[in-house]
């Protein structure tokens, strides 16, 4: 990171920690701050679930640390001839308890879970037991995030979640969503902003299916949520807002809306735009009437020639 071989111990430390706070902030963890590399306490290390989340999604998504976290053991050869055996603390990938601890006990291990699972367990004094896991259920990726509980609670609870979607939920499309369509907008950008369909997926059971909400909750610095007029140009890559899709006040997912590709506000060419016919039409009666009114004037020109030459004398 520093490209600098004479840099101490400590620089080089700090510099790893600025690079994980770095990398936090370009996944979206905005509520954590490290401190260490190891997840000790300190008062200014911290995050939330969601932010282990996101940190998930990132990190489970490379193939070697899927691996890794869903293997059960690993032998480290020594340079004597010895081998360690590294055992997960993931509890859900063995069959039995003496599995798991490594002892001789067939006792059937009753947090198995039949499908693949990656986890990374914690433990401090101050944040209790935590556990972050993947798994796949009917072919889709599922994560989850349990903070502050004990060592029976984060496998327990990850396995009847595991249990639960697998039994009682489908992976289903909300449908008949309404595009968020812009006011305010220069008539040649783009008003509406497109949601990916993947955004509008979600693992739901019947109950929930058949009470889902969906509301737009748009950023006020960039649209007029009551009118819904863009006060201001927005630019590839800005988030504009939320689709907050809710079943019976519980939120089943928070989308980010997301601009694709600068939108302006209307200025004096809309109204142009927007009026031409108008404009056009008023422009017509303005060269009507002219041509009216020349006219006349022509004719009564001529009317008053005429009468000119009428009155004239003869002369005989």
């Amino acid at each position: 990171l520093l490209n600098n071989p004479s840099a101490s111990s400590q620089e080089a430390y700090d510099a790893f920690i600025a690079q994980m706070n770095k990398r936090a902030f370009e996944l979206g963890m905005f509520d954590t701050n490290f401190v260490n590399p190891h997840g000790l306490y300190n008062a200014n290390h911290y995050t939330t679930p969601r932010d282990m989340m996101l940190l998930a999604l990132a990190a489970y998504g490379v193939p070697v640390i899927n691996q890794t976290a869903s293997s059960k053991t690993y032998n480290v050869n020594n340079k004597d001839g010895s081998t360690d055996v590294l055992r997960n603390t993931n509890q859900m990938l063995y069959d039995t308890i003496g599995e798991f601890y490594g002892i001789a006990d067939a006792t059937p291990n009753p947090y198995k879970t039949d499908l693949p699972t990656a986890g990374k367990t914690g433990n401090t004094d101050e944040g209790g037991r935590t556990f972050v896991f993947n798994s796949q259920v009917d072919g889709a990726d599922v994560y989850g995030v349990i903070f502050k509980t004990d060592e029976e609670g984060i496998f327990s609870q990850s396995k009847n979640v595991l249990d639960d979607l697998k039994n009682n939920y489908e992976f289903k499309t909300i449908e008949d969503i309404e595009p968020l369509v812009l006011k305010n907008v220069h008539f040649v950008d783009d008003a509406t902003i497109p949601l990916n369909e993947l955004d509008l997926q979600a693992y739901l059971n019947d109950e929930q299916y058949e009470n889902i909400e969906v509301d737009y909750e748009l950023d006020e610095t960039y649209v007029d949520p009551e009118t819904m007029e863009l006060t201001q140009t927005v630019y590839p890559g800005q988030q504009i807002g939320n689709l907050v899709i809710r079943s019976r006040d519980k939120v089943i997912k928070d989308v980010p809306i997301t601009v694709q590709n600068r939108i302006r506000t209307k200025n004096w060419t809309d109204f142009i735009y927007d009026n031409f016919f108008v404009i056009v039409l008023a422009i017509l009666i303005v060269l009507v009437l002219l041509y009216l009114y020349m006219k006349n004037r022509i004719r009564r020109k001529y009317a008053r020639k005429r009468r000119k030459k009428s009155t004239k004398p003869r002369v005989s």
